[in-house]
């Protein structure tokens, strides 16, 4: 059973949000499914190599803005929920 308050369509938009992150020997994209930031949490889809799954962070605040930390250490980058782009069309391919 659906959720009252789910929308599929705010759910669609937000997971056009994307973000590519190079660790050093590929791209991995993330895409962000959903925010909350009620309970300081955030979920994305992350693309690593062909595999796909979902990964809650716990978000922090600061001046900038909301952020949260991604990567293996000690490579670990500060992801900030406005580093996210707007895709509205889907990735093709890298040229």
């Amino acid at each position: 059973m659906k959720n009252k308050y789910y929308n599929e369509s705010i759910d669609k938009e937000l997971f056009k949000f994307e973000y590519e992150y190079f660790d050093g020997y590929d791209f991995i994209t993330l895409n962000m499914i959903d925010i909350d930031f009620i309970r300081s949490k955030i979920t994305i889809e992350v693309t690593n190599r062909g595999r796909l799954y979902p990964v809650s962070f716990q978000l922090f605040t600061d001046n900038n803005g909301c952020y949260f930390f991604y990567g293996n250490y000690p490579y670990v980058e500060k992801i900030y929920a406005t580093d996210f782009i707007y895709k509205d069309q889907p990735n093709v391919g890298r040229i």
